[in-house]
């Protein structure tokens, strides 16, 4: 069975936390209640009978006995596993500090009173509908749960299905309120409560806790896509083997994964999507990051229009929505005018968890979603739409360096068939690997996991940028949202297995291959740029190139192929010639340091340990010359000479007009010193081109004087020569 570490509960919070017991569970529960009654009452010795008092179902409250005793410790353990961390219980037992559990207790009796007031205040028969709704579909899964278990088992976890309830029933009553459609309501909110509540219904009753891993955890921690990787081969029975995933955990997912794609929804209203643009996610220092990347896109001109979306209402400002925004062809969005806002509060999204919620929110139908960390370095048009490879696929997706370490219970969940045959080797898709197997070889043991047919291809996925169709691809959407909803304790560790990046990143892949929809992820490697130190390099973000050229890349390398002019096949071959290829970068995604200028003056990383100023991007001749020079005269333009008031620079301007100053002249100080840097290398950048040419001018010279030295050689021969 799943061993189950609740996590804490407040009323704010309840939806995010569905704890579950088990078996495990119940008997850890036992052995802290031996450890407190030893402690307690100073003997070395338990009684014989201690084991049926702790599963007994009642006890005399006027005959005060060891058991009974005992037994009030289980009562308040058991109050206090909702909203406490097992950990938790167990360092306070350590420690013999039971005021500190009463005290929890308390709280959590007055959290669990105001649940089961809701009911009380009295509601509209949709709400008493769905009140019995839901407490008919709790009733199911415990009774499912109930027959996977032993006669014994059965007993033990009988004595847990009324703080099962107890820890369910909170988390969605708290949301009956919020959850009813009215007939005044509009249909797009309308649309986004009935998503919520067939996610909620499709709960899974179980999350991993705690991380356990097996002997393959150890070998490699992650496999770059670099051709030139030599380590362990991940195949079905090496990924297996790291992240351990109890069984019971399996079914249970596989349960909530068939139930949600069975019943979520398969359209959305007519009015809720149109056109094309792009959204980027605001609110705090977002929104200032957002800003920059939109400045940005403009003075290299881009043309899409743009939505920030806001998650709270508190992100939303009038400075930055209704003035400055307009003025670059976008506009906010808020996430509480979509999902309500006590609604929004209470699902209390995270982090990655975002990303999914706000392609949903937004009024494209093909969406360019852009980290708000991301600048782009190409002009952004309509065309990045209107060609391939969007055109026929609907979804494009960027590559992280990594390959995938998606565990194959994942595809046991998602009920997709892997074959036994390869249909790929990396990006190669194009070869017919078949005829390169062995007559008999084990798919499980001798072939990489996802080289397998109806595997998601390597390489793995970054990210801070994606396209979508949402028409081609709102299944996707949906699963994806989904697979974030419940991401951190059950879907994120399935496909990264606790590998670099962990989050939102594989979700949308992943929801594609479920129901086998096309997608394309660009062949071209992401390209790190930052700069070498005296301690070596530091990254400062990830490049990565335009699809369009991509795809142009990839037909020209079919096209050679079919010509029979690329040679004999390696694995490497397609990585090699796309590689070598003429490139546009399209994207930085500039996520370590943020660029926030105060952040990164504080933090000391505009300069070396010497003291000395850094160039963060190192300037390759494919990229913009002035790309980093621009940054800061953007951050100069807004903070410093138009003082915008908007809540990024309130919150880190002092009012003092000398520390305002001062700061200024470090941004001031540091784009003199980008502008002397980026001249200094135009002009040795010219000098190198100007000597290539005078190089080549030789060449050609002596390239065309060739014949002529030959001709006059072999007259000089022939004279030499006596005559016959």
């Amino acid at each position: 069975m799943t061993r189950f570490k609740p996590s804490p509960i407040s009323r704010s919070k309840l939806l995010n936390h569905f704890p579950r017991l088990s078996r495990n569970l119940l008997l850890a529960i036992g052995v802290l209640c031996i450890v407190a009654y030893v402690w307690h009452d100073g003997q070395g010795t338990v009684p014989a009978n201690v084991a049926a008092v702790v599963y007994s179902k009642q006890s005399s409250a006027s005959e005060p006995t060891v058991g009974g005793d005992i037994q009030a410790k289980v009562g308040q353990i058991n109050d206090l596993l909702i909203d406490q961390d097992l950990s938790v219980i167990e360092k306070e037992l350590a420690n013999g500090d039971l005021e500190k559990v009463k005290e929890k207790v308390g709280k959590l009796k007055e959290n669990r009173q105001d649940a089961k007031s809701l009911n009380a205040r009295g509601g509209s028969r949709t709400q008493e509908d769905l009140m019995i709704k839901l407490d008919a579909l709790l009733d199911a899964k415990l009774a499912a749960l109930k027959e996977s278990l032993s006669p014994t088992e059965i007993k033990i976890r009988s004595d847990s299905d009324t703080i099962l309830k107890a820890q369910i029933k909170p988390r969605l009553q708290t949301l009956v309120a919020d959850l009813a459609v009215t007939e005044s309501m509009p249909t797009i909110q309308k649309f986004y409560i009935n998503l919520v509540k067939v996610m909620l219904e499709s709960e899974p009753l179980t999350k991993l806790h705690k991380r356990k891993y097996g002997l393959s955890n150890d070998k490699v921690f992650t496999v770059p896509m670099d051709r030139d990787y030599t380590g362990p081969m991940l195949t079905e029975a090496f990924l297996d083997d790291c992240l351990k995933f109890p069984k019971d955990f399996i079914e249970e997912m596989k349960n909530s994964h068939s139930k949600f794609v069975n019943d979520m929804p398969k359209s959305y209203p007519d009015e809720m999507y149109s056109g094309s643009g792009i959204v980027i996610n605001g609110g705090r220092e977002f929104s200032w990051l957002a800003l920059l990347s939109i400045k940005m896109m403009r003075d290299n001109g881009g043309t899409l229009p743009v939505e920030v979306v806001m998650p709270y209402p508190e992100d939303y400002e009038p400075e930055l929505c209704e003035e400055i925004l307009p003025g670059l062809n976008a506009k906010c969005i808020q996430l509480a005018d979509l999902f309500g806002e006590k609604l929004l509060k209470k699902l209390d999204f995270k982090k990655y968890q975002y990303k999914a919620l706000v392609l949903l929110a937004t009024s494209f139908e093909n969406v360019l979603l852009l980290d708000s960390d991301n600048i782009p370095l190409s002009p952004l048009t309509e065309d990045m739409f209107e060609k391939e490879p969007f055109k026929s696929n609907g979804l494009v997706l960027w590559p992280d360096y990594w390959r995938r370490f998606t565990s194959p219970k994942f595809y046991d969940i998602a009920g997709i068939k892997v074959d036994d045959y390869p249909d790929r080797a990396g990006i190669d898709q194009y070869e017919n690997l078949r005829e390169y197997l062995p007559r008999s070889y084990s798919a499980k043991e001798e072939l990489p996991l996802h080289d397998r047919k109806g595997a998601i291809p390597d390489p793995s996925t970054e990210s801070g940028q994606l396209m979508i169709s949402k028409k081609q691809h709102f299944k996707t959407l949906m699963l994806s949202f989904y697979y974030n909803f419940y991401g951190p304790d059950q879907f994120y560790p399935l496909l990264t297995q606790s590998r670099p990046g962990e989050g939102d990143k594989e979700t949308f892949a992943s929801a594609a291959t479920v129901f086998n929809l096309p997608f394309y992820t660009v062949h071209q490697r992401v390209m790190a740029n930052g700069y070498w130190g005296d301690d070596g390099f530091h990254g400062s973000g990830m490049m990565q190139f335009d699809p369009i050229t991509d795809y142009a890349s990839v037909q020209t390398y079919l096209a050679k192929m079919k010509a029979g002019e690329l040679g004999t096949w390696t694995d490497s071959r397609l990585y090699n010639f796309i590689n070598s290829k003429p490139k546009t970068p399209l994207f930085m995604h500039a996520n370590f340091p943020k660029l926030e200028p105060f952040s990164m003056i504080k933090n000391g990383d505009l300069k070396n340990k010497m003291g000395e100023r850094v160039k963060m991007f190192t300037a390759y001749d494919f990229m913009p010359p002035a790309f980093e020079r621009h940054i800061w005269e953007t951050m100069d333009l807004y903070f410093c000479q138009e003082q915008l008031p908007f809540k990024y620079i309130k919150t880190n301007f002092p009012e003092s007009v000398d520390k305002r100053k001062e700061e200024c002249a470090e941004i001031q100080e540091h784009l003199k010193f980008l502008t002397e840097f980026e001249s200094d290398w135009l002009l040795e950048n010219a000098q190198k081109k100007l000597n290539g040419e005078s190089i080549n001018r030789l060449l050609a010279d002596a390239k065309e004087e060739e014949p002529v030295q030959k001709a006059k050689a072999q007259g000089a021969q022939a004279d030499a020569e006596p005559e016959a």
